[in-house]
């Protein structure tokens, strides 16, 4: 499932396939590997994928010979870096998509923009930086600090907007509710991580704020917002080409996209590991579901995704803010534990282990075959990341690790 192509954006297609040909050798070598007619392909669907993994191999591959302005990395949910290349060029443009996005928001020259995010090689906040000075902003460049001292600068500056990943939003509320300590934020960005209902509901009720969901990666920088009174993420169309794989045994999707603009890195049809409904309306608004790096695989290479364990807490109305899953092994056994912070729920936490067999056969195969021991824990204290987030899987795994 592909959105329409127009003439205009085939040509863009068209004009960045020869430039990543001609001037990037992971795409010269691809296309001659899988005999690519580069000067007659028509569609995407007639181009090979690429994925996180080409990026993680071949980074200095995926470099072209551009002006090149920055480097950008991520490590991200897999702790292994994936650099990416920048030109002049290619920030411009990001930025002026970021100042689109943060429009759609409502944010405009009256208000003064705190940036609670990373800053630097693996930060996202320079383009909201930059895009807050082309609006004629007041920034506040706060970065990854302490709870406390992020809520003492938003109400010192009267901060009207803030942009933040989820996790380390959840926790500022909670100081909020527990202090009393309200601050003067009207408007919220928040990305890195899928966002929990519960949390904007929070923002609602405790800071009387909206929430606005930005969607993108540090690979192709900003690709959609939602805006006021739609829930949807609603895609930059203009700039990049988005395809829907079907995921099987759902109505799901994975998302693949090619960046019309970036040469810095040329990203022709990267396949995202986001899981997402598109609107059957109007296939250029997405919902995020879930990521389908969120998973952790046991050593008999059984997966467990995120969004079964979520489907399975509500499922037997187990209400939590949050959770995580540790794997761990000890003498070639596997020791699987969910922890559950500021949980809700009739059950034990012996019984919500032994739902977890029931996530699928092979898992409970493996534990009646004493090669994995499912645990569950109710904890107040996530761990966090030093971006601020809250992974869904810890692998501390020795033997088994790959």
């Amino acid at each position: 499932m592909s959105l329409l192509l127009t003439k205009d954006k085939a040509d863009k297609m068209r004009q960045i396939l020869l430039f990543a040909y001609k001037n990037c050798p992971f795409y010269h070598a691809l296309y001659d590997k899988h005999q690519i007619d580069v000067n007659n392909c028509k569609l995407p669907s007639d181009l090979p994928l690429i994925t996180q993994h080409d990026l993680f191999n071949n980074c200095s591959e995926f470099r072209s010979d551009g002006d090149i302005f920055k480097i950008c990395a991520t490590s991200g949910t897999t702790n292994k870096p994936k650099y990416v290349y920048r030109t002049y060029k290619d920030f411009n443009l990001s930025v002026k998509n970021q100042i689109k996005l943060m429009q759609w928001c409502d944010i405009n020259s009256n208000d003064i923009i705190a940036i609670a995010q990373s800053f630097g090689l693996c930060g996202y906040g320079e383009l909201t930086l930059e895009a807050s000075r082309l609006l004629g902003c007041i920034s506040i460049p706060i970065g990854v600090i302490s709870d406390k001292d992020t809520i003492d600068l938003l109400l010192q500056f009267k901060a009207s907007v803030l942009d933040i990943t989820p996790s380390h939003l959840y926790r500022l509320l909670l100081l909020s509710k527990e202090t009393g300590i309200i601050p003067f934020v009207k408007k919220i960005l928040v990305s890195g991580e899928k966002l929990p209902a519960e949390i904007k509901e929070l923002a609602e009720n405790i800071w009387n704020a909206t929430i606005f969901e930005q969607y993108g990666s540090t690979e192709t920088d900003g690709l959609g917002s939602s805006t006021i009174n739609n829930p949807y993420i609603n895609l930059l169309s203009d700039d990049y080409v988005f395809e829907y794989l079907p995921i099987a045994n759902s109505n799901l999707y994975s998302i693949v996209v090619t960046s019309l603009y970036h040469e810095g890195s040329p990203l022709i049809r990267y396949k995202l590991n986001d899981i997402v409904s598109p609107n059957l309306n109007n296939p250029n608004q997405i919902n995020i579901v879930g990521r389908l790096e969120e998973h952790i695989k046991l050593f008999d290479n059984v997966i467990i995704y995120a969004f079964q364990i979520e489907d399975l807490l509500k499922k037997h109305n187990i209400e939590t803010k949050s959770w995580q899953c540790i794997l761990e092994d000890y003498q070639e056994i596997e020791k699987l534990t969910i922890f559950l912070y500021q949980c809700t729920s009739n059950y034990t936490e012996s019984e919500i282990s032994k739902l977890l067999i029931s996530l699928n056969l092979e898992i409970s195969t493996s534990v009646h075959e004493n090669q994995l021991q499912t645990f569950a824990k109710f904890s107040e204290e996530p761990i966090i990341s030093r971006k601020g987030k809250t992974p869904k899987f810890i692998d501390k795994r020795n033997y088994f690790k790959s």
